[in-house]
């Protein structure tokens, strides 16, 4: 989760700090599916940026090899 820019110093707060009046039974749940969703995000993301380098790759080699 990024940070604010403009005071980097204060920490993002946490699901935790945020619904720290909730009960733990609804907590975890939160916070698992929030965890899953950035894991999904960065996933996708490291995904497609192979899929961009290898295609890059593979277009300079094949205009090498020409």
């Amino acid at each position: 989760m990024p940070g604010n820019m403009a005071y980097p110093h204060v920490r993002p707060m946490s699901i935790r700090d945020k619904y720290s009046h909730a009960n733990v039974e609804y907590l975890l749940p939160l916070e698992i599916s929030l965890r899953i969703k950035y894991l999904t995000s960065w996933l996708y993301h490291m995904v497609y940026a192979i899929t961009i380098i290898l295609s890059f790759t593979f277009t300079r080699l094949a205009f090498i090899s020409k």
